[in-house]
């Protein structure tokens, strides 16, 4: 039997899973239409304000609706929880396509990092930070089209216990505390992920917090990593100072290698490097490419 729905008007339909930040269950409003309840709960000491996921889901959203997906609801249910609802997106994390295929190709990450820094890009101009930005966090359709959820619930800072490979070190306690944190923590986890992306596995953070991107694939040009290696750079000063810089930096070293007659590595999605029709520098918009969301 399911439980009865923590939201007035939403009926839960089945649980989809955990987040990181709590249960997360497929629903349906009074009308049919398809939704996203997730039950967060409040972890390491931090409970989400209210007033800042509001604020923030609404204005990303605003920000880039092609890439960023649509809160419907967001309420207390308590002192230490919130219940957000949606809107249904198809598809599925990133997490959940790399524990399934694996490493991807080239074009399918620049293709991610396309969507990401578009929607980066656009919110950071509204000062919106996500702090939060992993893997579980990015959901593909079946064009691959990316959508990022969870604005407004992550902290700024976490305890080591509760840090994760996508955390900056400045956001991390005991690390860099004399750090602001800032866009440019974003700018780290989008760099840590795209290495997830080529890897196939988390980086390794060394006990000197120091990041190596070390990848073994012959496709993988020497300008990326080094491109990954300034956004993963342990200084926030020294990283990229925007999205679009750092798009600019990953797009740029990966058609210089698709130029070049090298080594070719295929991910299990694709059949062949078709780059072309990448075209952030010139501000096109993404969404063309086919729709991210559904049940709004």
């Amino acid at each position: 039997m399911l439980p009865i729905s923590p939201i007035a008007g939403y009926r839960l339909v089945r649980r989809l899973g955990n987040g990181r930040r709590g249960a997360v269950w497929e629903a349906e409003n009074t009308r049919g239409h398809r939704s996203v309840v997730k039950l967060v709960s409040g972890a390491f000491g931090y409970v989400p304000c209210l007033a800042r996921v509001r604020h923030d889901a609404s204005l990303a959203f605003e920000a880039c609706p092609e890439h960023v997906v649509r809160m419907l609801e967001a309420r207390a249910t308590g002192r230490d929880r919130i219940v957000l609802v949606t809107s249904w997106i198809e598809g599925q994390n990133l997490e959940q396509r790399l524990n399934v295929e694996g490493p991807m190709g080239l074009s399918t990450v620049l293709q991610i990092v396309e969507d990401s820094a578009h929607a980066l890009a656009a919110v950071h101009r509204c000062g919106i930070v996500h702090h939060g930005l992993e893997p579980r966090t990015l959901f593909l359709d079946g064009g691959d089209v990316v959508t990022i959820v969870d604005f407004g619930l992550a902290p700024p800072r976490v305890p080591a216990r509760g840090a994760t490979p996508y955390h900056a070190p400045e956001q991390i306690h005991g690390q860099l505390d004399d750090r602001e944190v800032d866009l440019r923590a974003d700018l780290y986890a989008l760099a840590a992920i795209v290495y997830r992306c080529l890897a196939g596995r988390p980086l390794t953070i060394g006990r000197s917090s120091m990041v190596r991107v070390e990848i073994d694939r012959p496709d993988l040009p020497v300008a990326l990593s080094r491109v990954l290696d300034a956004a993963l750079a342990r200084d926030p000063r020294d990283r990229p100072s925007s999205a679009a810089e750092l798009h600019d930096r990953l797009r740029a070293a990966i058609l210089d290698a698709a130029a070049r007659p090298s080594p070719t590595f295929r991910g299990a999605d694709e059949t062949q490097e078709d780059l072309g029709w990448l075209d952030f520098a010139s501000g096109a918009s993404t969404s063309q490419r086919g729709p991210s969301q559904s049940g709004q």
